[in-house]
Order: structure tokens, then C-alpha cells, then sequence
């Protein structure tokens, strides 16, 4: 019920050249899994608790340094719900880029082309490697 009343209407499926019946049926298999259905479960009920709770402790105090690429669906509720989706992680992100992503939640299999060449454009620019826990604080005078 879940993969049929939520997956699809998120767009699994829409641009039939895209998702070969084999795809899609791997897709579901996996919501068979109770493992992955704890692991999402989890990760959205982190996402409305503590995370939300981390990331209002960080403003003002922690940012991302690293260079940060931020891609959506340009036809999904990022924009719908928050407008700006880039304004949402300006409070958290020095250097950061991205755009939305003409096609469903499943942008990456819908456009894989110019998902590819967003990264592709995104990636050589990197002139410094960074640590996945570099963060920067504001200096206090």
C-alpha cells in the first residue's frame, strides 16, 4: 500500500523510458524489507525531532565549510512548501549551489543526463578536499 499510495504518486514510474519494470520491482522489493521500513521510519522521525532540534542549536554557532551542491525536484513540495529551497540552507552553508530539478521526488533516474551534468560541473571545482565533520564557527569579538 505504501509503495503504490506514496512511491507512485511521487513519481516512480512517470517517465516510462526511465524505469524498467525490473527497476521499479527492485524499488518495491525493497519496502519488503523490515530493516529498510525501521531505517526510514527512523531517519523521517529524526528528521522532526532531534535533527530539527541539532540544526536550530547550530545556527549562529556551526556552518558547513565544505562546498555544499544542492539539488531538488523543481516539480516537487521543496519549492512548493519553502519557496527558495537555497535560502533554506543559507543559515548552515558558506558555499553552496544548486538548482531545481525538472522531474518527480526520483529526479535522478527522471533526469539522469542533467543530474550527471550538475554534478560533473559541481565536482572539479574542488580545489581543497574537505572531512565530512569540517565545520566553521563564527569568530566572537
Amino acid at each position: 500500500a505504501f509503495f503504490d499510495g506514496h512511491v507512485r504518486a511521487l513519481g516512480i514510474g512517470r517517465a516510462a523510458d526511465r524505469y524498467p519494470a525490473s527497476l521499479v520491482a527492485t524499488y518495491r522489493a525493497i519496502l519488503d524489507d523490515p530493516g529498510t521500513v525501521e531505517a526510514i521510519c527512523e531517519d523521517y522521525r529524526a528528521g522532526a525531532t532531534i535533527d530539527r532540534v541539532h540544526d536550530d542549536a547550530d545556527i549562529g554557532h556551526r556552518r558547513i565549510a565544505c562546498p555544499l551542491l544542492v539539488l531538488w525536484s523543481s516539480r516537487g513540495a521543496l519549492p512548493r512548501l519553502y519557496g527558495d529551497v537555497l535560502e533554506v540552507w543559507r543559515p548552515w552553508a558558506e558555499r553552496m549551489s544548486g538548482r531545481g530539478i525538472p522531474g518527480s521526488h526520483f529526479f535522478a533516474e527522471d533526469e539522469p543526463d542533467l543530474t550527471a551534468q550538475e554534478l560533473v560541473t559541481f565536482l572539479p571545482q574542488r580545489s581543497r578536499s574537505y572531512t565530512t565533520n569540517e565545520v566553521s564557527r563564527p569568530t566572537t569579538s
